[in-house]
């Protein structure tokens, strides 16, 4: 409830940072279990891991809705969970075959913590592509054909057409 109601009331226009956060956080989780060998040990980890669980996936509906819209949010949900069930499918025969093959969870553990810090750092990586994207890009001070730097992203040109400027005078 504090996770989801806290990005919603408060943290509006970082909703998508506290999904990946929890989504890292996840992963960290499952990326310590290997080593925690008591109960005491056990029981930080299992509030933290159904925290940042449960705040993972209440938040896929906020941020889903935040990326398509509202109206096209049925749809997209749909999508969004049939997605999820691919790995829900897979992931137990290879983690089996992982226990079976090392005679320990450790590596299902460490595939399940490197796979979600692995899709956390993804969406991290479109999050800032999408923001570059968003950067205005300013024309150089020569007056260049808009449509050429736009196509080239100015630099190549912009050193060419110098070049040709320097060897014309």
């Amino acid at each position: 409830v504090s996770y989801t109601w806290s990005p919603y009331r408060f943290l509006k226009k970082y909703r998508n940072i506290c999904y990946l956060i929890a989504v890292g956080m996840d992963g960290i989780s499952c990326l310590i279990l290997p080593f925690l060998w008591s109960f005491p040990l056990l029981v930080p980890f299992s509030v933290m891991f159904g925290y940042f669980d449960g705040a993972y996936v209440a938040l896929i509906p906020v941020v889903t809705a935040d990326v398509v819209g509202t109206a096209c949010l049925s749809s997209a949900l749909g999508v969004v969970f049939f997605l999820h069930s691919i790995p829900y499918l897979l992931s137990p025969p290879i983690a089996g075959w992982l226990v079976d093959t090392t005679g320990s969870y450790t590596a299902a553990f460490l595939l399940s913590g490197f796979s979600m810090i692995f899709c956390s750092a993804l969406l991290c990586l479109s999050r800032l592509v999408k923001k570059m994207k968003k950067t205005p890009r300013t024309l150089s001070a020569t007056n260049i054909d808009p449509k050429l730097q736009i196509w080239t992203n100015g630099a190549v040109v912009n050193s060419i057409i110098e070049e040709w400027e320097q060897k014309d005078t």
